[in-house]
């Protein structure tokens, strides 16, 4: 919302899809101006431009390592009860630096703070950012666990329509690079 206070005569609506083509589509067709996620995606007349990295780990509460143990490859984790956000993996996969696995488990949801709400009562493990779950670490409720393979690096970008400069779109995909990029 720091950008509604440093542009107080504009507005936002903020629309939260699931689906890739359906958001790539609306971006594409104009029915949204932006569209800010993880995923690649090359369509000719839209626009992509690098935010930030980020990185997602395996986290479990210290209550399920206590009782089922912590693994430690990535091959371990078909043996836990691995909890699902089926926004950041649809498909049930998790990657790693040089390895990905198909994971399974008792819980799913397209919610990730759901997901996290779950782990932190000890149903299973995690697959997340280290921004959503930074709360969670700090208080002891979730732990890290370190794996053979390190976090996969993952790129945020922000898609649009060509637009020229100082129109809307370009003010806001420029505020939110240097609110991101901010030291």
């Amino acid at each position: 919302m720091h950008f509604l206070s440093a542009y107080p005569k504009m507005s936002l609506k903020v629309l939260d899809i699931h689906s890739t083509v359906d958001l790539f589509t609306a971006v594409a067709n104009g029915l949204v101006d932006v569209a800010i996620t993880y995923l690649e995606y090359r369509e000719k007349g839209l626009i992509c431009e690098p935010l930030l990295k980020i990185y997602r780990h395996v986290y479990a509460s210290p209550d399920y390592i206590k009782k089922y143990g912590c693994p430690r490859t990535v091959a371990e984790l078909v043996e836990h009860n691995c909890l699902v956000s089926t926004r950041n993996a649809p498909d049930s996969v998790w990657f790693f630096e040089g390895s990905s696995i198909k994971v399974s488990g008792s819980y799913q949801s397209n919610s990730p703070a759901h997901v996290v709400s779950a782990a932190e009562e000890g149903l299973g493990l995690i697959w997340s950012t280290e921004s959503l779950v930074a709360n969670e670490v700090k208080k002891g409720s979730l732990v890290k666990i370190e794996l053979d393979h390190p976090a996969c690096e993952m790129g945020l970008a922000i898609y649009y329509r060509p637009v020229y400069a100082g129109h809307p779109v370009k003010v806001f995909v420029e505020f939110v690079k240097a609110y991101l990029n901010r030291e």
